[in-house]
C-alpha cells in the first residue's frame, strides 16, 4: 500500500531524483560541470547531491561487505547482511535497466523498472530519505541568496570537479602501416618499370593522460611505440636482353611518438580527437635485394638509415581518431572506462631530405597509420 502511494505522488515530489537515476558517474560529472557553465546554481547543488548519494550508497554496501567478511559478525545477522548486499546490487540494475528503457522510448519498461528500484529503496530502508533528497534546495532559496554566496557555491562545487579531471589512459592498437613511396629516377623509354609497395600490419602502444576543461572539451598527451616492415622494389624487362630484373628494399622501423591533442565529446557516447604527433625514429634499417626467376632473394649488406645525410630521423604526422566511450567497470574499487577507438594518423613530411641532393632519387619516402585499438582510462 504504501509503495502505492508512493508512486502517486511521485512525479509532483521526486522528479528531480527519477532525472538522475541509472545514469553512470561519467555522465553525473558531466552534468554537473554542464551546470555551472549554464550558471544553474539549483541543478549544480541537485546534481552534486545525488553524486553524494550514490557514493554513500558505495560506502554502504563497502560496509556490509566488510560486515559480512568480518570473524566479530554474529552468524544470525549474517542473512541479513546478504540480503541488504543483494538489495544494493538488484538497486543498481534496476536503475541501469531504467535508464535504459528511458532512452529507448520504452515507458512500459522503464516504469516497471523504477518500481523495481523503489522497492530496493524500500528494502534498504532508504526510500523516505531518496524522496527527501532535495527538500531543503528550494527555488526561491537560491534567487534569494546573494551573488557572493553563487559565486562561493560555483568556486565550491569546481573545487570539487577538479579531482576528477585528470585522468590517465592505456591503450593497446593494432596498426596498419600504409608506405608512400615515388621513385624520380629516369629510365630509357624502351623500358616499362613497374613498382610496387608494401605496408604492414604491427601493434602500438601508448600510455597518457587527459585532462577535462569542460563537460565536451579536453586537452591530452600520449608517449607511443610502433613499429613497422616496408617493402618496395621495381620489376622491368630488358628489351635488348630479353631478361627480367627485380630489385628492391626491404626496411624495418620502430618510432617512439610524442602526441599532443585535443578531445571533443559529440555525444554522451562519442568522441572526436585531433592532434599533431612528431615521430621520433629508434631504428631504420634497410637492405637491398635482387629476386631470382625462382623467387629467391639475394641480399646485400644491411644498412643503419639514420646514418645516411640524406635521412630525416624525425617525422610528423597529424591525428584524426573517433572513439566510442563504453561503460565503466569497477576493478579493486576504481572507475575503469574502457573505449575502442579508430585513429588515422597521416605522414606530413618525409624520410627524404631534400635539401640534400645526394641520396635516391625518391619524391616521398613516409609512413601512414591506422590504428584500431582499445582505450583503458582511469
Amino acid at each position: 500500500m504504501r509503495l502505492a502511494l508512493l508512486f502517486l505522488v511521485l512525479p509532483f515530489f521526486a522528479w528531480s531524483q527519477t532525472e538522475y537515476i541509472g545514469y553512470e558517474d561519467y555522465r553525473l560529472q558531466q552534468m554537473l560541470e554542464e551546470s555551472i557553465d549554464a550558471g544553474d546554481s539549483l541543478k549544480a547543488r541537485k546534481t552534486m547531491r545525488y553524486i553524494e548519494f550514490t557514493r554513500q550508497l558505495d560506502e554502504l554496501e563497502f560496509s556490509f561487505q566488510q560486515s559480512f567478511k568480518s570473524p566479530g559478525t554474529h552468524a544470525d545477522l549474517k542473512p541479513e547482511i546478504e540480503k541488504r548486499l543483494k538489495a544494493l546490487s538488484n538497486l543498481n540494475l534496476a536503475g541501469q535497466a531504467y535508464r535504459f528503457h528511458l532512452e529507448e522510448a520504452n515507458e512500459g519498461a522503464a516504469q516497471d523498472s523504477l518500481n523495481s528500484y523503489f522497492n530496493y529503496l524500500e528494502q534498504l530502508d532508504l526510500s523516505d530519505y531518496f524522496l527527501n533528497l532535495f527538500d531543503d534546495l528550494e527555488p526561491n532559496q537560491i534567487a534569494e541568496e546573494s551573488p557572493d554566496n553563487i559565486i562561493w557555491e560555483k568556486d565550491f562545487v569546481e573545487s570539487r570537479l577538479n579531482t576528477s579531471r585528470l585522468s590517465y589512459h592505456f591503450q593497446l592498437g593494432l596498426v596498419y602501416n600504409y608506405f608512400h613511396f615515388s621513385d624520380t629516377s629516369q629510365f630509357p623509354p624502351e623500358i616499362d618499370v613497374q613498382w610496387s609497395k608494401k605496408g604492414s600490419f604491427g601493434l602500438a602502444l601508448n600510455i597518457g593522460a587527459s585532462y577535462r576543461i569542460n563537460s565536451k572539451v579536453s586537452v591530452f598527451t600520449e608517449l607511443g611505440y610502433s613499429s613497422s616492415n616496408l617493402e618496395y622494389q621495381s620489376e622491368f624487362t630488358d628489351p635488348w636482353l630479353g631478361e627480367t630484373f627485380i630489385n628492391g628494399n626491404e626496411y624495418s622501423f620502430s618510432h617512439l611518438d610524442l602526441i599532443l591533442g585535443a578531445q571533443y565529446r559529440i555525444a554522451d557516447k562519442w568522441q572526436l580527437a585531433l592532434g599533431l604527433a612528431p615521430s621520433f625514429t629508434l631504428k631504420s634499417e634497410s637492405i637491398n635485394y635482387q629476386e631470382n626467376l625462382d623467387g629467391t632473394r639475394n641480399y646485400g649488406t644491411l644498412q643503419d638509415l639514420k646514418e645516411s645525410e640524406w635521412f630525416r630521423s624525425t617525422q610528423f604526422r597529424m591525428l584524426f581518431e573517433v572513439a566510442y566511450l563504453g561503460r565503466y567497470i569497477e576493478v579493486s574499487d576504481y572507475p575503469i572506462l574502457i573505449s575502442p577507438y579508430f585513429r588515422p594518423m597521416l605522414s606530413t613530411s618525409s624520410y627524404r631530405r631534400s635539401d640534400v641532393s645526394i641520396g635516391p632519387n625518391w619524391e616521398r619516402f613516409s609512413i601512414s597509420q591506422f590504428q584500431l585499438g582499445v582505450r583503458i582510462s582511469y
